[in-house]
């Protein structure tokens, strides 16, 4: 196996590490989760009791709807990394795979830099940004040396 195959299986095996790890993460800093998605709860203030339960009432429903919107990312990005990781790591002579991978890393790639700055700034460390932000540069060098290597 040469190094170009090497790399496009550790590639691949990557791209299926994420997947655990996000599923994981989300249970151990849903902050995180919800700085890199840019999921905000509302502000809102009651200067009444009728206000008070008004606000509530909106309170759950979007924390309840903030839930759906973060299994419902968090189960996409599962499910094309799951599809890019079995294909980069079997199908290692193909052009449009370690292309697909690459853009969507890059689109990773450029959501992690945008979250860990948010997340800074907001004086939080999120390990589940900081993880997948390490991961995918990886990912993202091995594709582009593939890329290049590959006969053609």
């Amino acid at each position: 196996m040469e190094l170009r195959e090497r790399f496009m299986m550790t590639a691949g095996i990557l791209l299926l590490i994420t997947i655990g790890t996000r599923i994981l993460l989300v249970f151990v800093d849903d902050t995180g989760v919800f700085i890199f998605y840019d999921l905000a709860f509302p502000e809102l203030q009651a200067e009444n009791i009728g206000e008070f339960f008004a606000a509530l009432g909106v309170g759950l429903a979007a924390g309840f709807f903030l839930l759906i919107a973060t299994f419902l990312f968090i189960g996409v990005a599962c499910f094309i990394y799951f599809i890019l990781g079995i294909l980069t790591a079997l199908v290692r002579d193909s052009r449009g795979v370690i292309i697909a991978s690459g853009i969507f890393t890059g689109i990773s790639i450029f959501l992690g830099i945008r979250g860990l700055v948010r997340s800074l700034d907001l004086g939080y460390f999120s390990i589940y940004i900081t993880f997948h932000l390490g991961v995918y540069a990886l990912v993202f060098v091995l594709l582009v040396y593939s890329f290049i290597t590959l006969d053609r």
